[in-house]
């Protein structure tokens, strides 16, 4: 059974059928009459995660980087083009790429026994915060 999705609003003016990544992969490999067992015998993909990527059921399978791994073997072996199945499996899914912030980096710190904090970033002027019997020098160099 070959899963089909309805577009509406087509350059036709009607609608459009367009096939899935998972039936357009089954269409090819019987096109090249191979069955499911042999592809996975040449991509070294299990049984399951190929009817699982026939079916459209990505979300069963380990993760993102896996599936486009499995999509692009898959294609290679029943002679489809890799870019265009995984651009489509891009689109389909709307993917949207993090890029993660940078980290943010604190100033070391060090806490001098009379309890004043002092970076490490420059010469720093200690003032008398509290009554103290230990002398306080007045700049500190690091």
């Amino acid at each position: 059974m070959t899963e089909t999705r309805t577009v509406a609003g087509s350059a036709e003016g009607g609608t459009a059928r367009m096939t899935t990544i998972g039936a357009m992969l089954k269409k090819s490999r019987e096109q090249k009459r191979m069955s499911v067992t042999e592809v996975s015998r040449v991509t070294r993909i299990p049984v399951t995660t190929l009817d699982a990527l026939e079916a459209d059921r990505f979300d069963d399978l380990p993760g993102e980087v896996f599936v486009r791994g499995f999509l692009k073997s898959y294609a290679q072996a029943v002679g489809l083009a890799p870019s265009e199945v995984l651009a489509r499996y891009t689109s389909s899914r709307n993917v949207t790429v993090v890029t993660p912030l940078p980290a943010l980096v604190l100033p070391v710190a060090t806490v001098v026994p009379t309890g004043a904090l002092v970076t490490a970033s420059a010469p720093v002027a200690l003032r008398r915060v509290t009554s103290c019997t230990a002398p306080v020098p007045e700049t500190v160099t690091l």
